[in-house]
């Protein structure tokens, strides 16, 4: 179909046609196809009985965000006698109908995506109408919906998205189509989407004033008040433009708004409106994003944890590893700087103190030599386990150091944010446990099962078994930890809950663990545990005890991050479901 043929329509006809708004629709002017619709509307021709004319009013409504007045236009289907088409038709306007209504739910925050699971969703199921219908494709593919939000100044004079109401974990913030979605290379993203945006711009006005409001953080001009802000973000019907683009949406200032509020997931690059009101922060989120692929790329937030009215929602714009100095690169980059507690921590009350001195020296460390260690026993798989026992051994020296450094001031969160500092020497750490386990392995067992060979009760190998897993355990304990307080339920940090847990069932099995005791790692009161063999420690657990408290941490967290029961997830059974859900965050 040439693009503008429903304009030629329009000018030969000299007036506004069915076929001409259809013409539109398929072009993809929805907003042209809307001013057609009203036109034929106030004609009130007798045209407008068909099955087709119907369901043609009923998409172009709805396309441009108009649902309630295509659920009206449907209202026809109640009288059927007042509709004419032959039965393919009438199926398939009734067909229109069921997707139109299916939309009006999502607006309203109901439906399917408003459930409390979050498994992934399918593409919007193929609509049962007549070949020769191709405009429908121009209905939505799923409604926008604004939860109890609302935008405000915050302490730093920005504008931000902030809570009405109490909100609960797992409950839909915003759901919000884009402006303009690039696939692919981000680096060569950058033009393409301008060129979206320009195209969008000159047959969308509520496209417009939504870019009106992204530039004006770097635009020299005065911001729009939070009540334009608002009435531009939030969802409304579209028109078309009455004006000119303006010199503050030129190709410059787009590249400005691309480089200052793409999303960047798996391999696209999207803008959106209301979503880029939400600000970073690298330790305080309340909030996670997922990319609706199979429905237009649309985007979904969900709480992650309890909100408080009043309070601000926070999202982190990339991946929070990492020191201070690096965070901040990234930042600036994207054109802001980044000032929430974590980072107000690292850069005010750490550095000077102990704590700064043992995160540096083990960083150092791992920087300079225990990195490139690993990386050569990694290359080198058949030496890796008889030589990783050192590796670990002065890992867990470090770990163990930072511990011991940590002032008894510190809240929990505050313990966390120190922790993620160390984050690769951690996992370097886990690393070597599964390299020796699996040398020793291989020494000892032979043909024979492990749990065959520990019954038989070599003292040698129990005790390196005891040894290794006690040290992943503590290592995982510091490692989720570190992640609940910055990047929650993340891919990271559901990996670490599950591999913690299967390190303490691990550790339940071996003969030795009932004769050993955990005790604090640190003297705050957080769940952070070593083993000993004679604990002197009047606080103690055992391993049992730490292997229900790591199983329930787990469930918690997959139940959280996904909004399944603990019988769905199905921990430690035949059926059990970790590996499927992990796959669907796509790390």
């Amino acid at each position: 179909m040439l693009r503008g043929l429903g304009q030629w329509l329009c000018r030969i006809c000299g007036a506004p046609t069915l076929q001409s708004l259809q013409h539109f629709l398929n072009d993809g002017e929805v907003v042209s196809a809307w001013a057609v619709a009203e036109e034929l509307l106030r004609s009130q021709s007798t045209s407008l009985k068909s099955a087709e004319a119907v369901a043609s009013l009923a998409v172009a409504a709805a396309a441009t965000g108009r649902l309630e007045r295509a659920a009206q236009l449907l209202e026809v289907l109640d009288t059927p006698d007042l509709l004419q088409g032959s039965a393919q038709e009438l199926a398939g306007v009734h067909s229109v109908r069921d997707r139109i209504l299916e939309l009006l739910a999502q607006s309203r925050g109901e439906g399917a995506l408003f459930g409390g699971e979050n498994l992934g969703v399918d593409p919007a199921p193929k609509l049962q109408v007549p070949e020769t219908w191709c405009w429908v494709a121009q209905l939505p593919p799923v409604a926008e919906f604004v939860g109890p939000l609302e935008i405000r100044w915050n302490e730093g004079c920005e504008r931000g998205l902030f809570a009405t109401r109490h909100i609960f974990p797992r409950e839909v913030l915003l759901l919000a189509r884009p402006l303009a979605v690039h696939s692919g290379v981000w680096a060569y993203s950058t033009a393409e989407l301008v060129e979206q945006l320009l195209d969008a711009c000159r047959n969308s006005a509520r496209t417009r004033c939504q870019l009106q409001c992204l530039t004006d953080g770097w635009a020299s001009r005065a911001p729009p008040t939070l009540a334009v802000a608002s009435h531009a973000l939030w969802p409304q019907p579209d028109s078309q433009p009455m004006e000119s683009l303006g010199s503050f949406l030129t190709r410059e200032a787009l590249v400005n708004v691309v480089d200052r509020n793409s999303f960047h997931v798996n391999s696209k690059t999207a803008i959106y409106g209301l979503p880029s009101m939400i600000n970073h922060s690298c330790g305080s989120v309340n909030a996670s994003a997922n990319i609706l692929d199979p429905l237009g790329d649309a985007i979904l937030f969900r709480a992650e944890t309890e909100i408080a009215a009043g309070s601000e929602i926070f999202f982190p714009y990339f991946k929070v590893s990492g020191s201070l100095h690096r965070r901040r690169e990234r930042s600036q980059a994207m054109g802001f700087s980044c000032r929430c507690e974590r980072c107000a921590f690292e850069a005010d009350t750490l550095p000077g103190t102990n704590a700064a001195a043992a995160s540096k020296a083990a960083m150092d460390a791992f920087e300079s030599q225990l990195r490139d260690q690993m990386a050569d026993l990694r290359d080198r798989p058949e030496e890796a386990g008889s030589h990783c026992m050192p590796l670990l051994q002065e890992i867990l020296s470090h770990t163990r150091r930072m511990a011991l450094a940590m002032d008894h001031s510190w809240r929990e969160r505050e313990v966390a944010w120190y922790l993620h500092l160390a984050l690769p020497l951690y996992w370097c750490g886990v690393w070597c446990c599964t390299q020796v386990w699996q040398y020793e392995l291989l020494l000892k067992a032979g043909e024979m099962s492990v749990s065959a060979l520990l019954q038989e009760g070599d003292p040698s190998l129990s005790k390196c078994a005891v040894t290794l897993v006690a040290a992943r355990c503590e290592l995982l304990l510091q490692m989720v930890l570190a992640w609940e307080h910055t990047d929650r339920h993340s891919y990271d940090h559901l990996k670490c809950c599950y591999m913690l847990y299967l390190a303490f069932m691990e550790m339940c099995k071996l003969p030795l663990s009932s004769n050993h005791y955990w005790v604090p790692l640190v003297q705050q009161e957080v769940p952070l545990w070593r083993l000993e063999e004679r604990p002197q420690h009047a606080k103690h657990a055992t391993s049992t005890e730490l292997y229900a408290t790591s199983r329930l941490r787990c469930e918690t967290a997959f139940c959280e991050k996904f909004g399944v029961g603990s019988d769905y997830l199905c921990l430690g059974g035949t059926q059990c479901r970790v590996t499927a859900l992990m796959r669907t965050l796509h790390p």
